[in-house]
C-alpha cells in the first residue's frame, strides 16, 4: 500500500530535517513525501528535495501560512491509498508507517497515534490499545485517501485557529469513516 506524507513547515529546518532522515528510515518507506514549506521567503531553504537523495521528497513553496490551506496543497498532490499527517517538529521511531499499516485493517479508516508529551506525563490505563478514538491528530494519524476526500478535507476557515484537525476528525467520523 501506498503512503503519501504530508508535512507542513514554517521556519522550523532544525526540527524539519532530522525528520527526513528518519522517514528515510523507515522499515515501511513512504511512496512519497509532501513538504508545504510556509517559510518567509528571505529565510526558506531551497534545497529541501535533497537532503535524503533516496526519499521521493516534492516541496511545495507558500507565501501565505495556513494550516488547512498546507495540508489541503498537499493532499491535492498526494498519489497514496493512504496519507500519513505529521508535523515537522516530530521525532519519530523506524516502525511509525508500519504499525500505522498494521493498524488500517478490518474496515478501519483512520488510525490515530499517541503522542508523547514530556510535560503531559505518561497516558492513561487502555490509552496504548485499540479503540474509538476521540481525538484526530494532525501530529501523528494515518488515513485513507478515499475516508479523506469522502470527508472534505480541511476547512480553510480554520486555517490559523484551534481545532481543524478535530473539525476532519469530526467530519470523517460523520461520513461514517471508523
Amino acid at each position: 500500500r501506498s503512503v503519501s506524507v504530508v508535512l507542513p513547515t514554517i521556519d522550523r529546518y532544525d526540527y524539519l530535517v532530522p525528520l527526513l532522515v528518519q522517514l528515510a528510515s523507515q522499515t515501511v518507506r513512504p511512496h512519497e513525501v509532501l513538504v508545504v514549506d510556509q517559510t518567509p521567503r528571505s529565510r526558506r531553504r531551497h534545497d529541501l528535495a535533497d537532503v535524503v537523495p533516496d526519499l521521493a521528497v516534492t516541496v511545495f513553496e507558500q507565501d501565505e501560512p495556513g494550516q488547512s490551506t498546507a495540508r489541503n496543497r498537499a493532499l491535492a498532490a498526494a498519489s497514496g491509498e493512504l496519507v500519513l499527517f505529521i508535523d515537522d517538529d516530530d521525532e519519530i521511531g523506524p516502525d511509525l508507517v508500519r504499525d500505522h499499516l498494521q493498524r488500517l485493517v478490518d474496515g478501519i479508516d483512520v488510525s490515530s497515534g499517541g503522542v508523547d508529551d514530556a510535560t503531559a506525563g505518561p497516558p492513561p490505563a487502555g490509552f496504548r490499545h485499540r479503540r474509538a478514538s476521540d481525538t484526530f491528530p494532525t501530529n501523528n494519524t494515518m488515513a485513507r485517501r478515499a475516508a479523506l476526500d469522502g470527508a472534505g478535507w480541511f476547512d480553510p476557515a480554520l486555517d490559523r485557529g484551534p481545532r481543524a484537525d478535530h473539525d476532519l476528525g469530526m467530519r470523517l467520523h460523520q461520513a461514517g469513516a471508523l
